[in-house]
């Protein structure tokens, strides 16, 4: 039986509010036009980016155009209401970078306080 506890929400790692650089925002309180924008503004720094949004496959057209517009090489992937859009190369550069080292060290430390607060379930008590 699984026990419903307020404490026992599950959250994806890059989602964490710790994190100073979110990879995963909720936009589906704008428009298809803006979240594609914001998508693209951030995909084109990092190589990555990722959001719910209300109309996943407008906005994977919205994006497709704008980058082949800049040149820029992309992948898109929905699933449910979730756009990710993403350039491998482009974002293991951006790792790479002061920037992006400063992320990897803030998700380390993120992940580390996640597995200390993790909680046995009832039955291993």
């Amino acid at each position: 039986m699984v026990e419903d506890r307020a404490d026992a929400e599950v959250r994806a790692l890059h989602r964490a509010p710790e994190l100073n650089h979110p990879f995963a925002v909720d936009l589906t309180h704008v428009s298809a036009e803006r979240a594609a924008t914001a998508l693209v503004g951030r995909f084109a720094t990092t190589g990555y980016a990722q959001a719910d949004v209300a109309d996943p496959p407008m906005v994977r057209r919205l994006i497709r155009r704008d980058c082949r517009g800049r040149r820029l090489p992309v992948r898109t992937h929905a699933v449910g209401a979730i756009v990710v859009v993403i350039d491998e190369a482009r974002h293991s550069e951006w790792l790479d970078s002061s920037e992006g080292s400063t992320y990897r060290e803030e998700q380390g430390d993120v992940a580390l306080i996640a597995l200390a607060n993790v909680k046995p379930p009832p039955w291993m008590s």
